[in-house]
């Protein structure tokens, strides 16, 4: 699924937030006719299903979170991150596109979502299991503190990857979330 403004998914003018995105999959999950789903996502996506899991518990039978972050900081992600998007930002400046106006955006959302704590993870439910890669740009610190957090939730760092693991070896991603399921 495409969150809004990803990809081929439709976009208005309201603020992106994980919230929003939360909501966005428990209206698409009611309309499919789904009471409880396995959920995997990936950065984005998996920052979109801690929250579903947070507020829309019964909904979510598994959950396998990706490069994911509770808050956004220094203690997260690299300096380097934030000077990078500060740059995109700029070279957006004057680009009053709706392709150009969505990425700035999208790159806001990266500087100022989620904003949980982890503590709030204690009320997931469900099993989680989360996931990095060894390299991701999300600190190894803050992925640790995610599965501690989780009752049932279990931590795997990909050996030698990144944030993009699910891209570097697909197979092996796919496995890991086949098992966990």
């Amino acid at each position: 699924v495409d969150t809004r403004g990803h990809g081929r998914s439709t976009t208005d003018d309201r603020r992106y937030t994980y919230e929003l995105f939360a909501e966005d999959m428990n209206t698409f999950l009611d309309q499919l006719g789904l009471d409880s789903v396995h959920v995997v996502g990936w950065s984005d996506g998996g920052n979109t299903g801690l929250i579903m899991a947070m507020k829309y518990p019964k909904k979510i039978k598994t959950l396998v979170t990706m490069g994911a972050n509770v808050f956004i900081d220094r203690t997260v992600v690299p300096n380097s991150v934030f000077k990078e998007i500060k740059v995109q930002l700029q070279e957006l400046e004057n680009d009053s596109t709706p392709k150009g106006r969505n990425r700035v955006r999208l790159l806001n959302l990266l500087v100022t979502e989620p904003n949980h704590r982890f503590e709030e993870l204690k009320q997931i439910s469900c099993p989680v299991l989360v996931m990095a890669g060894e390299k991701d740009l999300i600190k190894e610190n803050h992925t640790k503190s995610i599965a501690a957090n989780i009752p049932k939730g279990e931590l795997h760092i990909e050996p030698k990857r990144s944030h993009y693991f699910p891209q570097e070896d697909g197979p092996r991603f796919n496995k890991l979330v086949l098992d966990f399921i």
